[in-house]
């Protein structure tokens, strides 16, 4: 992930793709588990990723979707990424995964603002009890 800007903008210079046709899905640390928000933009978060994203296509104008894998504020980023993930956290994370098929699909034939509000708004641990 941390280098994938410059497959993505390899991509985008053979396939002619232009960057709003782009959806980045990634991780994202500052999100609680459980959870994906859609944005049109924003900045890296410090994300590796994102920031070699932005890097080679220049810009941080690109929608992405965000699945939340933490909101624990108390534990070192670092530890948390390569560590092992709890039962309980990975029963969350699995709950968002379940619906990513049909996000995309939706993406595909939907306006993005219809698709972020269905997706954003989406209680996924409690749709799955």
């Amino acid at each position: 992930m941390n280098l994938s800007g410059e497959v993505i903008k390899k991509f985008m210079d053979f396939y002619k793709i232009e960057k709003e046709n782009i959806l980045v899905i990634c991780d994202d640390l500052d999100t609680e588990a459980g959870h994906l928000k859609l944005k049109y933009k924003g900045s890296s978060g410090g994300h590796n990723g994102l920031k070699n994203i932005e890097n080679n296509i220049h810009t941080n104008e690109y929608k992405r979707v965000k699945i939340g894998i933490s909101k624990n504020n108390n534990e070192d980023k670092i530890d948390y990424v390569i560590g092992k993930i709890s039962k309980e956290e990975l029963n969350k994370i699995n709950s968002v995964n379940k619906y990513a098929e049909e996000l995309i699909n939706d993406y595909l034939t939907m306006n993005f603002d219809n698709v972020m509000n269905k997706y954003n708004s989406k209680d996924y641990e409690n749709e799955l009890s």
